[in-house]
């Protein structure tokens, strides 16, 4: 049996000092906490890929431009955050799915006049890697992210590199039974039921951190932690990229006191919108 509660008290003691740090901020126009659940085959920790991410942050009207209240603009957290990672498997190598993100980038700064237009990303060496990463950093949105579950960065020789926090999940992971962690079964019928909702679990070890989260969530908000920082009773978003079900029903369940009650009314109206397509 797994023992969760050992995890969650160790998500909570490494998230709670980054909210409580919040207050030296200015949070006056922030509306909401994030909950970032992430993996991608990028992400390594002891040479393990589709390792789990998991950030905390806050959004603010500036960050939405003060976007209506159920509006995509306002819920869609990725391109808005600016998280402190609690796990961060972060690497940038040379596998496919790294490959089409540093496209993407790069194809921005094109756009942006950052580079020429016949710049070529496959004669990137490591170091010019590192400067895309930075420039992206600095133009995302995330540029004081500052690491708490941290797994591999990008250098020269791509050491060995070891994270306390990332050695404490695997060691956890070893102990309770997660086994081949970052393996994701990509059949239909695992991922998708009938109607052809999302059901997945993630990879080895997404899962587990996924509920942690949202438990952990549940537990600042009860004792009241959220307010005390913000002097509102802000809602703490616990999501990953996309939206589907299991988005919303840890978010309802992270929030016992109805916080999050516009979100849920954001993502019923998606709903509504989709049915009528």
């Amino acid at each position: 049996m797994q023992d969760f509660k050992e995890l969650e008290e160790y998500l909570y003691n490494r998230v709670k000092p980054v909210i409580m740090n919040w207050r030296e901020q200015d949070i006056s126009d922030a509306y909401a906490v994030s909950f970032f659940v992430y993996s991608n085959e990028c992400f390594i920790y002891r040479g393990i890929s589709n390792v789990t991410e998991f950030s905390v942050g806050y959004v603010t009207e500036r960050d939405c431009g003060n976007a209506p209240e159920l509006s995509e603009d306002r819920w869609n957290f990725p391109p808005l955050i600016d998280n402190t990672r609690i796990l961060q498997p972060g690497n940038v190598g040379s596998d496919s799915s790294n490959g089409h993100w540093m496209a993407s980038v790069t194809h921005r700064m094109q756009e942006e006049g950052v580079i020429r237009r016949d710049f070529d990303a496959s004669l990137l060496t490591v170091d010019d890697v590192q400067s895309v990463v930075d420039w992206f950093m600095r133009n995302s949105g995330i540029a004081d992210s500052i690491p708490v579950m941290q797994p591999i960065k990008a250098t020269k020789e791509i050491p060995e590199y070891q994270d306390d926090c990332m050695d404490f999940i695997f060691d956890w992971y070893a102990r309770n039974g997660v086994d081949n962690v970052g393996f994701e079964d990509s059949k239909w019928d695992v991922n998708y039921d009938s109607e052809g909702r999302y059901i997945g679990k993630g990879p080895n070890g997404f899962w587990e951190i996924w509920v942690a989260a949202g438990n952990v969530a549940r537990r600042l908000q009860e004792e009241g932690v959220i307010r005390q920082v913000f002097g509102a009773p802000l809602p703490i978003i616990v999501h990953q990229m996309g939206l589907h079900d299991e988005i919303m029903h840890r978010t309802i369940y992270a929030n016992p006191n109805g916080e999050a009650d516009s979100f849920a009314k954001y993502y019923e109206n998606i709903l509504r919108e989709c049915r009528r397509k």
